[in-house]
């Protein structure tokens, strides 16, 4: 697969999804935050500490459980993170089908 063409996004009043251990412990929550986005919803079992922290922040929603197809829904972007490559290939390909841009953290 082609590597993918850099952009600026607005996030501010859109959805964005953070899926993942991985893509919380490397910071991808605050990095929307810090761009501006002000409704994300992070869909992770852990790190406990973190999420606890980011639960606290009013922009951002925390789900305990796997993510679903429907927490994509009126989403702009999904930055995720699954350990089975099978399972980070379902959601770029789901976050593909609905037309939700997607960054997939990868091997």
């Amino acid at each position: 697969m082609a590597f993918g063409y850099p952009a600026m996004l607005e996030l501010s009043g859109r959805r964005c999804l953070v899926v993942g251990e991985r893509a919380v412990r490397e910071g991808k929550v605050e990095g929307l935050l810090e761009a501006g986005a002000d409704d994300v919803l992070v869909v992770a079992a852990g790190p406990a500490g973190r999420l606890d922290a980011l639960a606290g922040d009013p922009r951002v929603r925390v789900a305990r459980r796997p993510w679903r197809p429907q927490d994509l829904d009126g989403a702009l972007l999904v930055v995720g993170w699954d350990p089975d490559p099978a399972g980070r290939a379902r959601l770029a390909r789901e976050a593909r089908r609905r037309r939700v841009l997607v960054n997939v953290i990868d091997d």
